[in-house]
């Protein structure tokens, strides 16, 4: 509009005023320095000051235009200036006329119009801020609307394409991909359950297995053991057995010896004779195998008798009275060997050696395991077992 293409008159005023006061004030400075400095120099002391104030005054008058807000700082600079000038012009005036001292007011009337000036200007600028937020907050607001109504449109669009449309829902993709989550789930458990299963079972399978081999080895330990302690002892046992036959077939073999080296002696009278046979003897007592005495008096017995030693005559015993008892086949005359004693004996052995290998092993041993314990030799092992039908 045309008005406010128009200077506000109180603008124009304060200007003025401000104009004069920077004249005066600078020819007040000029006027006051010349005399001791170059007029140069003094011109531009007095326009540096009103410069300053000037600043000032701009400074303050451009922050209440933009923001609305004054500084106190500022308002304090430009009085604590302008009185400066007002004290500069009356100094002036003083020393020069005292009618031009009243001009020291305007710097005061400036600074005051000014000061009146900017807080106006804030104050409009407040509102032309407060009405742009005003009008700011109302186009958002109706842009926000106009937003929400687009939200609603486009949400009643939704809808009836979505009541128009067989495609499964957002609702229902959601209900579907948890199902078949779920479906996924279930068979990785199962696969999993499997799994373990399995391996349970295989580890179940091994274990039953390391136990098994364990209780094998266990067996296999005690067996062998087993056998070697039955063998320690069959060895032990055998070795005895060895000595034993050893040193009972030299005991018979001495008393054989002892008994074809006894000389007999010749019954006399009503004493007993000797038998004439073998059919008269009889095995001896307990304690002496092998050894064979006569029914009746015996061979000892005839002897005991007498009480006298064999019949000498001339110094030597006389081989007519000499008889040797006779067995059944054997030729009168000849030496008996007592071959019936040791047969008995060796059967009796063998047959003890058979029982306790038979014992230690489990089984029937081999005639030559009998042999060797008995000490015979293997046919007449064999012999003594037939005989006494622990083999066929």
């Amino acid at each position: 509009m045309l008005w406010k293409k128009i200077p506000d008159p109180t603008t124009v005023i304060a200007t003025a005023v401000t104009a004069a006061s920077v004249v005066f004030t600078t020819w007040s400075v000029y006027d006051l320095a010349t005399p001791t400095v170059p007029a140069l120099v003094a011109l531009a002391v007095g326009a540096g000051v009103e410069l300053v104030w000037l600043f000032v005054l701009a400074t303050e008058w451009k922050r209440a235009n933009l923001t609305g807000d004054h500084s106190r700082g500022l308002t304090a600079t430009g009085w604590i200036l302008a009185t400066l000038a007002a004290v500069v012009i009356a100094v002036h005036g003083v020393l020069a006329s005292p009618a031009l001292a009243i001009l020291a007011v305007l710097p005061l009337a400036a600074k005051a119009g000014w000061h009146w000036q900017t807080r106006q200007r804030a104050e409009e600028t407040r509102a032309r801020i407060e009405a742009e937020q005003a009008e700011a907050d109302r186009a958002e607001a109706e842009r926000a609307e106009a937003e929400a109504e687009r939200v609603r449109v486009e949400a009643e669009r939704a809808e009836r394409e979505l009541a128009l449309s067989v495609d499964p829902t957002d609702e229902d993709e959601r209900e579907i991909a948890k199902l078949r989550r779920q479906a996924n789930v279930a068979k990785l458990r199962a696969a999993a359950e499997t799994d373990l299963t399995t391996a349970q079972a295989e580890a179940d399978r091994l274990r039953q297995e390391a136990d098994a081999e364990a209780e094998r080895i266990r067996r296999q330990s005690e067996s062998r053991m087993r056998r070697e302690a039955i063998q320690n002892k069959t060895e032990e046992e055998l070795a005895a057995l060895e000595a034993n036959a050893r040193l009972f077939k030299r005991r018979q073999e001495v008393e054989v010896e002892m008994a074809l080296t006894r000389p007999y002696a010749l019954t006399s009278g009503t004493t007993p004779r000797v038998p004439d046979d073998a059919s008269a003897l009889q095995p001896g007592g307990g304690g002496t195998p092998g050894s064979w005495v006569a029914s009746g008096a015996g061979f000892g017995g005839a002897m005991a008798h007498a009480g006298t030693a064999p019949a000498h005559v001339g110094g030597h015993v006389r081989g007519s009275d000499q008889q040797m008892p006779q067995v059944p086949g054997q030729v009168p005359g000849a030496v008996v060997h007592h071959s019936s004693a040791e047969a008995e004996v060796n059967r009796a052995r063998v047959a003890e050696v058979f029982e306790v290998l038979h014992q230690a092993t489990g089984e029937a041993p081999s005639i030559a395991a009998v042999a060797r314990g008995a000490g015979v030799s293997d046919r007449a092992a064999g012999r003594h077992l037939r005989a006494a039908g622990l083999i066929d």
